[in-house]
């Protein structure tokens, strides 16, 4: 049933951020700290119009693609850029959406207290792709930007009509 499972999941832009918020929340470990978890769930509810249903659904299928697809913290990283990349193509997430999904970044980032200077660079690496001009790191636009060049892209296969 996983063969079949890995081959129909098609990720969706929902399944992207609940991905994009997990990486930026704990990229070395399996499993996620209750009071991440609990938070990213509230986002991604949030997301998803209150519909919980939906909201676990998402984070299932995304948590199950990820042991199927990651298998390094590079893979994690690649494929956190190109759904980032995939993201901002989308017609509707706007700019307003854009600056709320980075806020949730830093929310995520400050639970535990130790906001790193890696995690503010990812975070600016987020912006840029995103094409917000929101910087907290001290990393220059330049370093930013070659940064991000830097990430190896990664075919993750998306739903198209959604």
């Amino acid at each position: 049933m996983i063969d079949k499972m890995k081959h129909k999941l098609k990720l969706t832009p929902l399944h992207c951020m609940f991905f994009i918020y997990k990486t930026f929340a704990d990229s070395s470990k399996d499993k996620l700290d209750v009071n991440i978890q609990k938070l990213i769930t509230e986002f991604m509810f949030r997301w998803l119009k209150q519909d919980k249903e939906k909201t676990v659904t998402i984070i299932n299928e995304t948590l199950n693609w990820t042991k199927e697809n990651i298998q390094n913290l590079d893979a994690q990283l690649e494929s956190m850029v190109s759904m980032t990349q995939f993201l901002n193509t989308q017609k509707d997430l706007t700019i307003l959406r854009k600056e709320f999904f980075l806020m949730d970044i830093r929310q995520i980032a400050r639970l535990n207290k130790d906001f790193s200077e890696d995690e503010k660079k990812i975070h600016d690496m987020l912006a840029d792709i995103l094409g917000v001009g929101i910087r907290i790191s001290q990393k220059s636009y330049d370093e930013i930007k070659g940064s991000v060049e830097r990430v190896k892209k990664r075919k993750i296969g998306f739903r198209r009509d959604d």
